[in-house]
């Protein structure tokens, strides 16, 4: 427990603590570790099988009993208040059959049964690493079983373990319903039962109806078997290296698939100054640092970085094949590639560049840390070609390094602060912002908008809208609307009069004087809209 821990310097969170734990000396037994876990439930002695430790790893009492039960081949059985771990039977108190007891076997496939069955632990010749060791059995079936032990075992009883828990399985697939009569009354789950020359089984249930007993039984427990050796393998220690502090960077990207988003959102991309970062918390503030709330764990790393030489304004209409990206990525162990048209057609190699979403063709490796991008697509997704200087920001978008938190209620124009604090940032946590635009909820602003002035003092203006949906546009149909319903604002500036008009189709014929006049037009998606596209008449 710790009281009064100072976590200004961890952004005021709980910072991530690593213990290293001794055990005791003498090594508990399967027994002990369950009265351990449960003291006023548990009793008896149990299964004596040593252990050379335990992992409870936020399992309940009852979860971590089950996984004991399964090691040891015991079971729960009533004893008074509590419950008794047990894991042999009273042959001397056994009930003998008579040869007139009405007794129904069951027997389930064997497809029901594991064909293999591998049970992973904690090995100490491993340093402490997740061990496997495998039992398999002859004969037909084809499902294989994984059985996780949070314990510490050697190699040879961990081997034993598993075998002893493939043959019970196999023996578990036969049951049995003896019925007898009233005087049977007192056998309670537990119990042993002999039948006639096939051994010991094990009452699991019993039920009274009447003045007839039926008990449903069980093959009695698996006897240990000796093993041979089993080889631990070998541990793989992590190498030391350095972790690095972080890279954050905030964005609100429009959609990247076809699915139309009702919030807004905003995407987090982390990585580290070397290859040894993973990961860190990030703390998100939507009121300007007055309050912050957890918005999760980074996800993988991204590879990012910044322009080394400013990247002029191309069109996005055709494939720019004289302007280059030179980058600087964090560090040495990042990667780009060159990737093939068709690969890029299905949205490969897309990177965010200042706010622009551009796809690039081919990816040359200068220095170690320094790319050389060509054969552009420029203005992705709707978003606007633009000039860029040096050091702006870059970033390769890829599903698997994005943490994408949800903003419900935001609206355009709001700002966004995190703060990112991973195991390398001693100095404190890293900061980033972003003011939201609207991009990831609203359509992309119009193209190809148009006006002519007409003889009669009117200007004719028309526009083709664009969609957040049918990116891959195949089949030469006009692309869904994507919205509820079609709607436009239009902003006119004449001589100094500003007015808007709504409009549900893609023209308009206004009134207008004889100076210059500033026409904007806006979308109206479903939740905001979109940027406007300008012309001056």
């Amino acid at each position: 427990m710790f009281e009064n821990l100072q976590l200004a310097d961890f952004g005021n969170r709980i910072p991530s603590l690593t213990f290293e734990v001794i055990a005791d000396a003498v090594a508990p037994d399967v027994g002990a570790i369950a009265r351990a876990l449960a003291p006023d439930v548990v009793t008896g002695a149990g299964p004596e099988q040593a252990v050379a430790g335990y992992v409870a790893a936020g399992d309940t009492a009852a979860a971590a009993l089950g996984t004991l039960s399964a090691l040891g081949g015991a079971w729960l059985v009533p004893d008074g208040r509590a419950m008794r771990l047990a894991d042999r039977l009273d042959a001397d108190a056994a009930l003998t059959l008579d040869e007139d007891a009405t007794v129904v076997e069951s027997r389930r496939p064997i497809e029901t049964v594991p064909r293999t069955l591998a049970l992973s632990y904690y090995d100490p010749a491993r340093d402490y690493q997740l061990g496997v060791q495998q039992a398999r059995r002859g004969g037909g079936g084809w499902r294989d079983e994984a059985v996780e032990l949070p314990m510490v075992l050697n190699a040879v009883d961990a081997r034993g373990a598993a075998d002893a828990a493939l043959r019970r399985a196999e023996r578990g697939r036969i049951t049995r319903q003896v019925t007898l009569d009233a005087t049977a009354i007192g056998i309670a789950p537990g119990a042993a039962v002999r039948g006639e020359g096939t051994g010991l089984w094990r009452v699991t249930r019993a039920s009274v109806e009447g003045h007839r007993v039926t008990l449903d039984l069980v093959p009695g427990a698996v006897a240990p078997v000796l093993m041979g050796a089993a080889d631990a393998g070998r541990g793989t220690v992590a190498a030391d290296i350095v972790v690095g502090a972080t890279r954050l960077i905030a964005a609100e990207l429009p959609a990247l698939d076809d699915r139309l988003a009702g919030e807004p959102s905003l995407t987090v991309f982390a990585a580290g100054e070397a290859a040894g970062w993973r990961q860190a918390t990030v703390l998100l503030s939507r009121d300007d640092g007055a309050s912050w709330d957890v918005a999760g764990t980074t996800a993988a790393p991204a590879v990012m970085g910044t322009l080394t030489a400013a990247l002029p304004r191309a069109p996005g209409t055709l494939e720019d094949r004289t302007g280059t990206i030179e980058v600087t990525l964090a560090h040495d162990a990042m990667q780009l590639e060159a990737i093939t048209d068709r690969a890029r057609d299905r949205g490969g190699n897309l990177a965010l560049v200042g706010e622009e979403l551009i796809q690039f063709g081919d990816a040359v490796q200068v220095t170690p840390r320094r790319w050389r991008l060509s054969r552009l697509w420029r203005a992705r997704r709707g978003t606007v070609a633009a000039a860029h200087a040096t050091d702006t920001r870059f970033v390769l978008i890829e599903r698997e390094a994005m943490l994408v938190v949800p903003l419900a209620g935001a609206e355009p124009g709001a700002t966004v602060r995190l703060l990112a604090s991973g195991v390398g940032d001693v100095a404190g946590p890293v900061a980033a912002a972003a003011t939201l635009t609207g991009v990831s909820v609203a359509p992309p602003s119009p193209v190809r908008l148009r006006g002519a002035r007409r003889a009669d003092g009117t200007v004719a203006l028309s526009w083709t809208r664009r969609s957040r949906l049918g990116w891959y546009w195949r089949d030469g149909a006009e692309v869904p609307l994507g919205e509820e319903s079609e709607r436009y604002l239009v902003t006119i500036e004449d001589g100094g009069a500003v007015r808007t008009i709504a409009t549900g189709t893609p023209d308009l014929i206004v009134a207008v004087g004889s100076a210059p006049v500033v026409v904007s037009v806006r979308q109206q998606g479903n939740v905001a809209a979109s940027a406007a596209a300008m012309l001056t008449i």
